[in-house]
């Protein structure tokens, strides 16, 4: 009998046991066992969400004839900081292939290790993120008539409505050009009136409006200038009034206001300090509509908050204290004020909620309360009021919802199923703003920021407070560069 071997297909080497193959203890191998001689590197499928990166795993088991072997348990270890896996062990399916998403706050590479049927490989190999990936932390996040961006050097700068002190810069003047913030800065958020950031040392900052406790200062003073609000964070997400922040260990913490649920800690009451919500968790989205997702590292999928057009995706319309699961398989989600959109580990795309303008992307107008799939190659997602954004592996920037300027293509029409944008994206961030007659083919609504590979930052949309940071109020229904310093 010829040698069998097992191949770990982008990870690893072949396995040294006799035994793990089924095969006859009678008869041993007669030789060493060979290496694999492929290398693990980045799926299609990695990408950036909430200052993480994520990527999926694949390890083959096949036979010395290259025949599959289904049912074999791989389990996988990941070197370093910082990281977690949707599964620590799973099993591999008929073609032999076994895969888990590795998420990790960390760029630099990892080393794997993959063991099968309990017996490690050989060999390790590392994983190295896309590099057009290079800004894992940095981010772009639209406020409500404002605009936030991170540069590469750490520094965060700011322009738009300012009525709030939303822009950080000690005053209440609004700001037609982006003006620096501070310095030190990896991930910027933004509610409504407000921002939540992080600094590379994991401190935890805010400022703007806190009259429901969205800062979690434990006060409801407004702030004109950033403050200090805990420490020890790895990313964060804002709603229109709340707030949320993980920890690098998955513990997921709110704060804020609470009308609906949205903190998810099976209450109302608004908190005007962090409280606990659960742990396990890998990212969060909070967004306008009083609802919030957030993903776990097994890949399922939670939500918590109203539901009046089943953005929850639980298959009802009843509002959730806490959170329920809605799937499983997803890498992250996000989600507009009434809809809610989530990446599966695959780079499917998947929508559910309100749909009247089309910004489900399923090429109709009918409200979902269960998620559909609407496309392939997604790594990265956001949404605004009535429209969805999406970013290819490929760095095309793709969106779908109603027209208004917003959707960055150049036209107003409702777009039921995606359109492309443009290219070289890695995140964009959109809010929703009061409709506002001025122009650009009729009224603009909203406005949305993007960052580009190079790191530059792009606009479109409203721009009736100088959300666009190009020294006017004029509208754009094309994406126009941000004229940083």
């Amino acid at each position: 009998m010829t040698t069998a071997r097992t191949w770990i297909g982008l990870v690893a080497a072949l396995c040294s046991t006799w035994e793990l193959l089924g095969c006859s203890d009678a008869r041993p191998p007669a030789r060493p066992v060979e290496p694999v001689r492929s290398a693990l590197v980045a799926s299609p499928g990695a990408g950036i969400a909430n200052g993480q990166f994520f990527v999926t795993l694949t390890a083959t088991a096949r036979d010395g004839s290259g025949t599959p072997l289904p049912g074999r348990s791989a389990q996988f270890e990941v070197s370093g900081s910082g990281n977690s896996l949707s599964a620590d062990s799973t099993s591999t399916d008929a073609a032999g292939n076994a895969t888990v998403t590795l998420i990790s706050t960390q760029a630099e590479g990892k080393e794997v290790r993959v063991s099968l049927d309990g017996v490690a490989v050989e060999q390790r190999a590392s994983v190295l993120f896309l590099e057009r990936f290079p800004e894992h932390h940095r981010s772009v996040a639209a406020g409500g008539g404002f605009a936030l961006a991170v540069r590469r050097d750490g520094t965060l700068w700011a322009w738009g409505d300012n009525r709030a002190g939303q822009l950080g810069d000690g005053t209440t003047e609004t700001r037609l050009s982006p003006v620096q913030v501070g310095s030190g800065f990896t991930s910027v958020v933004a509610g409504r009136t407000h921002v939540i950031a992080l600094k590379a040392d994991g401190t935890l900052w805010a400022w703007g409006d806190n009259g429901w406790g969205q800062l979690g200062d434990g006060t409801s003073e407004p702030r004109r200038t950033p403050v200090q609000v805990g420490n020890g964070f790895a990313s964060v997400a804002a709603g229109s009034s709340h707030s949320y922040a993980l920890t690098p260990d998955g513990a997921l913490w709110a704060w804020g206001a609470n009308p609906s649920g949205e903190l998810g800690d099976g209450t109302t009451q608004s908190k005007a300090a962090p409280v606990p919500i659960g742990t396990g968790f890998t990212s969060v989205a909070a967004v306008p509509g009083g609802f919030s997702l957030a993903v776990r590292r097994d890949g399922t999928l939670w939500a918590w908050g109203s539901n009046r057009a089943g953005e929850l995706g639980d298959g009802t319309t009843e509002t959730r204290l806490s959170p329920v699961q809605v799937g499983a398989g997803f890498v992250f989600a996000a989600a507009g004020s009434g809809h809610s959109l989530g990446i599966k580990t695959d780079g499917t795309m998947w929508s559910w909620g309100a749909n009247f303008w089309g910004q489900l992307g399923d090429g109709t107008r009918e409200e979902r309360h269960l998620p559909v799939q609407i496309g392939t190659g997604y790594v990265f997602a956001a949404g605004g009021q009535e429209t969805s954004y999406g970013i290819k592996a490929d760095g095309t920037l793709w969106a779908w919802g109603s027209g208004w300027c917003v959707l960055g293509d150049g036209t107003t029409p409702d777009r039921l199923e995606p359109v492309e944008v443009g290219t070289g994206f890695v995140q964009v961030s959109a809010r929703p703003q009061n409709p506002v007659s001025i122009g650009c083919f009729g009224s603009c609504y909203a406005h949305a920021v993007a960052q580009k590979a190079d790191g530059s930052f792009w606009v479109w949309g409203d721009n009736s407070s100088g959300q666009l940071g190009n020294g006017t109020t004029l509208p754009s229904a094309l994406p126009l560069q941000v004229p940083l310093p």
